[in-house]
């Protein structure tokens, strides 16, 4: 099969598991929404995203894993054997390192949040269950890796959709025998299994994992994973802090009822990052593997054309989420939950500044070039952290949203460019005139959106599908004629026309 075919197979059979995943999981936030006390509701949040900030730990293994993991497969033969025995080692002690972070922190989750005495048990003990969920899934989390890594991305989407069903119905069940919160740690289970027995079973099966034993550990390979990884964990640190920090910083200066409407808000939020991500995280193992061959060229290409499509399908997806956010958070728990206007706008605008981050900053990443960033990323946090909690008070989930964008462009972005430029040997201002091209016209016309329907709430259902279409319709002309060049337009045709049908078997 073809780079371009796998590419896109890849993203299909990924947006097709998350469709399936995001509908159990609508369901699954309207059922804890109208039966848990707001209070529960909101803390779980909180808690989720704390226990998630715990990947920390990992100080960037998966990330060196997954890129080192590449060249091993090259080469083959011992090397590959010693790699992998060593990588198992260490994805086995960083889970430990989870499980006793999780154990240090549960004492003092009551003086960070405000937590009701009466509920401090039930929260600490789901608090607990959620960290050593995540432990024990880090621990056997390198198979998975492993999987995208060497372009097998069917399968785990599939088996990763199934699992998303099981587990939310046993998430239903548990809510049903009146478990409370409780069922969102019980419906981790399936998860746990795939990943304990299911994954390392796949990845047996496609000879990607091989048998070892600890006399196949070679420390100097342990070495190379934790230097790349240190490496790479100031990417790590900052996906986390500016992925996880609105509802941490939330839970210290917001209300318990704003909480809870920028919860339910950012489950469709994440949702749409979810299906953003798909088109870089697919693109990567491929552009890693041309540039470990040396194949600049071509990269350079490749590149571009990754980059515009995601970033250009990112932006159409915000003015859609924006259109129906309301609509469907009005049916899906209440109109009390409805974010309006700029604020809802900026919401929306959460996935895009992500992957604009992904693409123009952490594409270092494809030349294991991470650590010349280090002072960028580190100055990009410092300049979160320090505006995040005045601006925040005092303008709100507005503020905290605002900071981030602030923090990109005053941070990491305009050196990340340039990196990436110098890397791959682009000419002088070609990347920096087709982000332009990109994004520019996108937005303008997004603007002019928001601006003529402050409240697309209250819009009638023909009126939001006439005014969907014609943003549709007009951000694909603008991406076509203007951000792509007539060799990129010609190159997706051919891919699409190119896509194998569904009864072609998959290798």
């Amino acid at each position: 099969m073809s780079e371009g075919s796998r590419f896109l197979r890849g993203v299909s059979s990924g947006w097709l598991s998350l469709v399936i995943i995001g509908a159990t999981q609508v369901v699954q936030i309207r059922m804890a929404r109208l039966q848990l006390p707001e209070a529960e509701f909101a803390l779980f949040g909180v808690l989720s995203n704390l226990v998630a900030s715990f990947l920390i730990a990992e100080i960037g293994v998966r990330a060196a894993f997954a890129r080192l993991l590449i060249e091993a497969r090259c080469k083959g033969g011992d090397v590959y054997r010693r790699f992998w025995a060593s990588s198992a080692l260490v994805f086995r002690a960083q889970g430990v390192m989870i499980a006793v972070i999780t154990l240090v922190c549960a004492p003092f989750i009551d003086t960070w949040f405000r937590i009701p005495e009466a509920q401090l048990p039930t929260i600490r003990l789901v608090f607990l269950l959620l960290g050593g969920a995540s432990a024990l899934g880090y621990a056997f989390g390198h198979h998975p890796v492993s999987l995208l890594a060497t372009q097998h991305f069917v399968l785990p989407n599939i088996l990763t959709s199934i699992v998303g069903v099981i587990g939310f119905f046993v998430f239903a069940i548990g809510m049903r025998a009146g478990l409370g919160l409780y069922a969102f740690p019980l419906s981790l289970a399936p998860h746990l299994i795939a990943a304990c027995f299911a994954f390392p079973f796949i990845t047996r099966s496609r000879k990607i994992a091989p048998k070892v034993t600890m006399a196949d550990v070679a420390w100097d390979d342990i070495r190379r994973i934790f230097v790349l990884g240190f490496d790479l964990f100031w990417v790590a640190l900052y996906n986390l802090i500016l992925g996880h920090t609105l509802l941490l910083y939330g839970g210290m200066i917001l209300t318990t009822t704003q909480i809870a409407v920028l919860s339910v808000n950012l489950k469709l939020v994440q949702f749409a990052l979810q299906i953003a991500q798909r088109i870089p995280g697919t693109a990567e193992p491929i552009l890693a593997q041309m540039v470990t061959v040396q194949d600049i060229t071509r990269f350079r290409s490749a590149w571009f054309l990754s980059a515009k499509c995601a970033l250009g399908a990112t932006l159409i997806g915000t003015g859609i989420m924006y259109l129906w956010a309301g609509f469907s958070i009005h049916y899906w728990t209440s109109d009390a939950d409805v974010m309006q206007h700029w604020a809802l706008l900026l919401v929306c605008l959460v996935p895009f500044r992500y992957i604009l981050h992904t693409v123009c900053v952490l594409g270092c990443t494809l030349f294991k070039a991470a650590n010349r960033m280090r002072f960028f990323l580190l100055w990009e946090l410092i300049i979160y952290t320090v505006l995040a909690f005045p601006i925040g008070q005092k303008f709100g989930v507005e503020g905290l949203l605002s900071v981030s964008f602030i923090s990109l462009f005053a941070g990491s972005f305009a050196p990340g460019v340039r990196l990436i430029q110098r890397m791959g040997n682009f000419p002088p201002l070609e990347i920096p005139i087709a982000l332009t091209k990109t994004i520019l016209p996108l937005l303008v016309l997004l603007v002019a959106v928001v601006a003529s329907i402050p409240n697309p709430e209250q819009l009638a259902l023909p009126m939001r599908s006439l005014v969907s279409g014609g943003w549709i319709l007009s951000s694909i002309l603008f991406l076509w004629f203007i951000a792509l060049d007539p060799t990129e337009r010609n190159s997706l045709a051919a891919k699409l026309a190119a896509v194998p049908s569904p009864r072609t078997p998959v290798t």
